[in-house]
């Protein structure tokens, strides 16, 4: 396994997620042999299980995250957020078939959900294709080509940024798809740092303790939450040949030099 590994990109302000994220982690996937990165800043998670990689100073998402890639060897990462717990148990054998997948067909990136909706690959049933132009092909979480990571991210770049800009500087390049079935069920925690509400409950019924995460969703926050989740679903499952030639149209009208 010495070319894959798992990385959690994460930062000092988000440490309070580590201690439960971990615990979820293995306790779900106790047979992990993949060398498992955690990168921060001055903090570090003492468990013999994880490699700690620290920038020093926060330098920003983008240029942070580019910092911790470098220290890294493997040439394949799968790369998850802190605040998205594991809650289902992980079959070792599908993870390394997807490894080897990356390795076998020069991926340069697998979404780890089919959103959007990806096109049908017809030389393997456990992937989807993303075509070159369509929007949303990238995604912090998923599987990477470490290289090819570095080589897209650019300074000053949140991570919402990247998702979006990202896309469009990969529009012409092959090697995106997506994974048609989930590989384990998790709970994403927390938007815009803070903790979603359904995302609270849902993990105090599993005996997760949240208590000590920071700031909940205010109910105004939740129902327009909720409102742009919707508004990106219907948007998003539209056909995205139409949208892209839609949204050149609009730029040459209402931009100008």
């Amino acid at each position: 396994m010495d070319n894959y590994a798992i990385l959690i990109p994460s930062c000092d302000k988000f440490s309070f997620f580590w201690k439960p994220f971990f615990a979820q982690l293995f306790k779900n996937w106790p047979d992990c042999s993949y060398t498992v990165y955690l990168g921060s800043n001055k903090k570090g998670y003492i468990d013999k299980r994880v490699k700690n990689i620290l920038t020093g100073k926060d330098y920003g998402w983008a240029k942070s995250f580019k910092i911790i890639l470098e220290q890294i060897p493997e040439k394949y990462l799968f790369v998850w957020p802190e605040d998205a717990f594991i809650i289902s148990r992980i079959d070792k054998g599908q993870f390394d078939y997807v490894f080897r997948l990356m390795s076998q067909l020069k991926i340069k990136h697998i979404h780890y959900r089919c959103r959007p909706d990806a096109e049908r690959y017809t030389e393997n049933n456990f992937l989807g294709i993303y075509p070159k132009g369509m929007p949303y092909r990238v995604n912090m979480a998923g599987f990477w080509d470490r290289e090819y990571l570095m080589g897209i991210l650019i300074n000053g770049e949140n991570s919402w940024n990247f998702e979006i800009m990202g896309s469009y500087r990969v529009s012409n390049d092959d090697g995106f798809y997506c994974l048609n079935f989930p590989l384990f069920e998790f709970i994403h925690l927390s938007e815009k740092h803070k903790l979603k509400r359904e995302s609270v409950k849902k993990a105090q019924q599993l005996g997760i303790s949240v208590d000590d995460f920071g700031t909940r969703q205010s109910l105004n926050e939740y129902y327009i939450s909720k409102l742009k989740a919707a508004y990106f679903d219907f948007v998003i499952n539209k056909n995205w040949q139409l949208r892209v030639k839609l949204m050149d149209v609009l730029r040459k009208i209402l931009i100008s030099y």
